[in-house]
């Protein structure tokens, strides 16, 4: 079976007409786990889905640039609060 991207650790909604969204809260993870949480999520996305993750991890916003590079995606920084930055991944 496989299993939705709230599942994950996200919440899942619709993205208007585009796909459906899910949000991940990765703060306190740390490398290598919020990439991988990523990841694993990625495996059910479909097009013109949407994941709006947010991490703190020291790494995290190199490490995820590097993986959205090596799997073709589209990683777009949404915001940063304090520490946390977010950013949304296109499928």
């Amino acid at each position: 079976r496989r299993k939705s991207p709230a599942e994950f650790n996200g919440k899942t909604g619709r993205d208007g007409d585009r796909g459906m969204q899910t949000e991940m809260d990765l703060t306190g993870l740390r490398c290598p786990h919020p990439v991988m949480r990523i990841a694993a999520a990625s495996t059910v996305m479909k097009a013109g889905d949407s994941l709006l993750a947010t991490g703190d991890c020291p790494t995290f916003e190199d490490d995820l640039k590097k993986w959205a590079a090596r799997s073709k995606r589209t990683a777009i920084m949404h915001g940063r609060q304090g520490d946390a930055i977010t950013f949304l991944i296109r499928y």
